[in-house]
């Protein structure tokens, strides 16, 4: 017998006893649901804020997805898809996808800059790119071809929530907050 059998076989062992207890046991599943999310500390993340979440609109709205990822990752909270976006099971979830995203952007493939950034996250096939480019550029007073370090990626994501989400640039800096709030809870950068 070689190593996967044996692998397929004690993962059979350990799944079938737990398939069974939760079909049993509808009602402890809620209860073991809340532990699991309990131990990855999610229920102590930061939370977005009721009043900017009014603010969303589009399919984010719809997702949680802040950032409007597109599938392509199995995301930690993400639930589903719905129109080819990511569904999240909460704000923070999306919002830690997005920024582990601009991590991978950044050391992955280079992408130092805005105009880097956004030319892929944003591409003009279904985008206005130049626009966008030029919003996140003057919300964040970052020059659009300057090399950025990767602790300015959080300020570059919130400018790119407001534009994905409709949200106005006037509450550009507690839409930062809570991003940079994201970004330190799961120490992303």
């Amino acid at each position: 017998m070689n190593r996967t059998q044996k692998r397929w076989i004690i993962g059979a062992a350990i799944a079938a006893p737990l398939a069974i207890f939760l079909l049993f046991n509808k009602k402890k599943v809620k209860e073991i649901t809340t532990m699991i999310t309990t131990a990855t500390g999610i229920t102590n993340a930061p939370e977005f804020p009721a009043h900017l979440a009014a603010l969303v609109k589009g399919m984010a709205a719809k997702t949680k997805n802040l950032g409007n990822i597109r599938p392509g990752s199995a995301w930690q909270g993400m639930t589903g898809t719905q129109n080819n976006f990511c569904v999240f099971e909460n704000w923070t979830w999306g919002t830690r996808a997005m920024l582990i995203t601009l991590r991978t952007y950044y050391n992955k493939y280079g992408l130092n800059s805005i105009i880097k950034i956004l030319n892929r996250y944003a591409p003009a096939t279904e985008n206005s790119t130049s626009s966008y480019i030029n919003f996140v550029a003057k919300t964040t007073n970052i020059p659009a071809e300057m090399v950025v370090a990767q602790n300015a990626l959080p300020s570059i994501a919130a400018a790119m929530i407001c534009m994905e989400t409709g949200i106005p640039a006037s509450y550009y800096s507690e839409v930062y907050t809570y991003v940079q709030s994201v970004n330190q809870y799961f120490k992303i950068y």
